[in-house]
Parts: C-alpha cells; sequence; structure tokens
C-alpha cells in the first residue's frame, strides 16, 4: 500500500519502499523487490539461545502509579514472594540443559535487588560452575533506589548492565514514581545513576511518556526534555508512552484536543532526533528511533519482539513467554511440567504467543508502519485490550509520525550528507551492541 508523505513523495509499507512521483501510478508497485527480513520470531539464528527473566522478587519498595507490573505482584497472590539460591539454580540448570545454553539473564522484579544476596549466591555459582564462554551476560532492571558499596562492587565485579527509569523532566518523574510515604525518587535516582556511572557500568533507562507529562508539555518542551536526559550519566534511554488502561495516566487517545497536542508533540520529538541526526552527537538517541530509522533506510522488515522464546520465571516456578504476561496464569507452565523444548511448542497458549505477529494484526494492514514498526508489544496489547490482535493508539502516533519523518529526512537531507550519517550510525551500532540487554524495555 502506498502512502503520500508529502507532494510528490510517496512510501510503500509493504516493500519499505520510498517513491518520488507526481502523480500515483497503479505499475509502481510491480516487480518490486522484496526487502530484507530482519531477526525475529519467525527467523531465529542457528546459535539462538534462549533469554532467562528471573522475576527476582514480587515485592516492590515503590509505588510508582502506573506500574503494569501492579508494584511487583502482577496482580496475582503467590505464597512465595522470592527466589532463593537454591530456585534459581533449580530454574537455570533445567532450563540450560533443554537448551543447551542460556544467551543472557535479566533479574528483574517487583525490585530484584531487595533479593540481592540471592542473586548474588547465583551469580558467582556460574562463575565457579560454567566454563566462561557458557555463561550468559547479566543485567539487572531496577528503580535504582538500592544502592550501597556492596551491591555497586557486585554488579561492577560481574559487568551487569543496569536497566532502570528516569521519567524525563523531575516533576512528570516525581508525581509518578514514588515511595510508599508518596515521596517523590528523582533525586535518589540520579544520585546513584552518578554512582554507578563512576564505577564504569553501562546504564540504559526508561522513559515513560504519561499523561501528566502532556499536561505539562508545551511546544518546544521536547528539545529541552531530551537535552535533560542526554544529560544524565546514562548511555542511553528508550522513549515510550505508557501502557495502561487507567485512564488517570494514559493519554486519551479519543479526546481531539488531546491527540493534537500529543501530536505536537510526536512531531517535536522526531524532529529533535532528526537533527541530532544530522547536524550532532547521535549516541543518546533512543534505539526505538534508530532503530525504525535504519529499517526504512536499509529496507528491512521488523518481525517482532521475542515473546515466547524469551522465559520469565516466576519465584514459584511458573514460566511465561515474558515478563508482561506473568499477570495472566494462563499463559504459565510449571517448571515442573517441563521435560523438553517441544513442551513450549505443544503449549496451546505459548504456540498462541508464539505465532502471533504484528504482520498478522487486522489493525496492523492499513498502517505505514506495518513492516517496520518495533513498538508493537503482544503482552502489553493483551493487558490493555484483552487480545492479542490489537494496537495501542498511543503507540501507533508515535511511530507513525515518526516513520512520516523519517522517510521525508531521507529524500531531502541523507543524500547531502550520507558519509557524514553513515559514519555516526557505524559508531552508534557499535555502542549499541556492547549494550545489549536481556529484552526490550
Amino acid at each position: 500500500m502506498l502512502f503520500k508523505i508529502e507532494e510528490g513523495l510517496w512510501f510503500d509499507n509493504e516493500h519499505v519502499a520510498i517513491y518520488k512521483a507526481k502523480e500515483l501510478h497503479p505499475d509502481m508497485l510491480k516487480n518490486k523487490n522484496q526487502p530484507s527480513v530482519g531477526d525475529g520470531i519467525e527467523k531465529r539464528r542457528e546459535d539462538w539461545r534462549p533469554t532467562l527473566i528471573f522475576l527476582s522478587t514480587t515485592t516492590c519498595n515503590l509505588r510508582c502509579k502506573y506500574c503494569f507490573a501492579d508494584c511487583g505482584s502482577f496482580g496475582v497472590i503467590n505464597e512465595k514472594k522470592s527466589f532463593s539460591f537454591d530456585d534459581y539454580v533449580q530454574a537455570y540448570t533445567k532450563m540450560y540443559s533443554m537448551f543447551d545454553g542460556i544467551s543472557s539473564i535479566s533479574f528483574f522484579g517487583g525490585e530484584p535487588l531487595i533479593n540481592f544476596k540471592e542473586i548474588r549466591k547465583f551469580v558467582k555459582y556460574l562463575y565457579s560452575t560454567y566454563s566462561k564462554d557458557r555463561i550468559p551476560s547479566l543485567s539487572v532492571n531496577t528503580n535504582a533506589t538500592i544502592m550501597n558499596p556492596e551491591i555497586m562492587a557486585f554488579l561492577k565485579e560481574y559487568n551487569f548492565i543496569i536497566g532502570t527509569s528516569v521519567d524525563g523532566p523531575k516533576a512528570a518523574h516525581d508525581s509518578n514514581r514514588i515511595r510508599v510515604n508518596q515521596s517523590g525518587t528523582y533525586d535518589q535516582v540520579i544520585d546513584n545513576l552518578k554512582q554507578i556511572k563512576e564505577n564504569d557500568l553501562n546504564i540504559i533507562t526508561q522513559y515513560t511518556f504519561t499523561k501528566q507529562h502532556l499536561d505539562l508539555y508545551e511546544k518546544g518542551m521536547a528539545k529541552e526534555w531530551y537535552e535533560g536526559m542526554e544529560s544524565l550519566p546514562i548511555n542511553n534511554y528508550d522513549l515510550i508512552p505508557v501502557s495502561t488502561a487507567d485512564m488517570r495516566h494514559r493519554i486519551d487517545m479519543k479526546d481531539p484536543e488531546t491527540v493534537q497536542k500529543y501530536t505536537d508533540y510526536c512531531e517535536e520529538t522526531a524532529e529533535y532526533y532528526l537533527n541530532k541526526i544530522l547536524n550532532e552527537d547521535i549516541s543518546k538517541v533512543p534505539r526505538m528511533f534508530m532503530g525504525l530509522f535504519l529499517r526504512i533506510m536499509t529496507r528491512t522488515v521488523h518481525r517482532d519482539c521475542s515473546a515466547g522464546y524469551s522465559f520469565s520465571i516466576t519465584p514459584d516456578g511458573n514460566v511465561f513467554p515474558c515478563h508482561g504476561f506473568a499477570g495472566n496464569p494462563e499463559f504459565a507452565i510449571n517448571m515442573n511440567d517441563l521435560n523438553a523444548e517441544d513442551d513450549f511448542s505443544n503449549n496451546p497458549w505459548f504456540k498462541k504467543v508464539r505465532e502471533m505477529n504484528r504482520l498478522k494484526v487486522t489493525k496492523c494492514q492499513d498502517c505505514i508502519s506495518k513492516t517496520v514498526c518495533g513498538a508493537w508489544c503482544k503482552a502489553l496489547v493483551f493487558n490493555v485490550k484483552g487480545e492479542l490482535n490489537d494496537v495501542l493508539e498511543e503507540r501507533c502516533l508515535l511511530i507513525n509520525t515518526y516513520t512520516r519523518k523519517i522517510v521525508s529526512f531521507l529524500v531531502h537531507e541523507y543524500p547531502n550528507h550520507k558519509e557524514q550519517i553513515n559514519r555516526k550510525v557505524i559508531e552508534y551500532n557499535r555502542a549499541q551492541k556492547e549494550l545489549e540487554v536481556a529484552y526490550e524495555s
């Protein structure tokens, strides 16, 4: 399907191709070469090994208002709240033998560092039991409020990648990411990030954009907010609109005034990042934006996330297609019922998750970003909409705006600055390769 970007400029969402023509001709799409297909759920490498996401504890010391995990409990009351050392070893050993290896481990929560002593014991066990080339990469997804010299030394010794959250400006962050006593966490998080960076650890943050941000936003503010993020002691950040059914925090995509304001924000965001690509340092341009930019530039189809091929394990031994499904018991397979890799393929819920991808979603068929979108999330769509065959409209608007702006940029700016931009992109990819984490934020 062809989409008009501007007068004389079209984008083909099936072939990831750009056309310059005054008028739309029916034969434009005839004999067009197919784009390449990126790695994804339908095309795994032969050396593929799964990621394990341990929900180290289902408790948390914060009460973030929009938390999809319900403060770590995922809305499920479990008798067992945290992993023990033996739990880690038993789960890892079984999964390792089933797949002949594990590529990466992420310690998630709740707040995983509440479980620090058991995590440390388990990681030391890995290093004493397996050869160096068989030890997975390690990451921890923490709210960055529980830090001390002992934890810092451990994370540095084992070269952890740190995933955390900073929701842009202090006012917006502190309105949502709060302690039990309702106080904000921004200052403490930033202080701890400085200490983490001083220990030469790599940090990826998630910037969750909520209704509170949009209430604060006026044209021109996005630039100020992103410059603030870039000044932080982090390697990079991901920007994503909140996904929740709670309309106190979600962007109201049915209200015309809200949609217009959000559109202005998305356009300013895209223009800011494209200006960085053209004129400035791009090392902290979010991976979601750069990934989309590269897919359109290189005509590469993005399949989807790894849900169903990564495994989230709870303290009570339930295995889910990803951590986002942990609040839905129907998706669980208990460790005691697993004996071979085929047990996942034969489970109807895992099979459903594995087989579903964005190219099969009804609402995606007529979307300009159909083949290049990296924002469709199976778990969050299911949690908010109750089914996999749907979309999150706030994500759609963001990615569609990005796509239109990127196509225009590639026609009007890229040809005159090709070598400069290519050099930046190569450097960016090299740096991001070193920051691979267990899952997309």
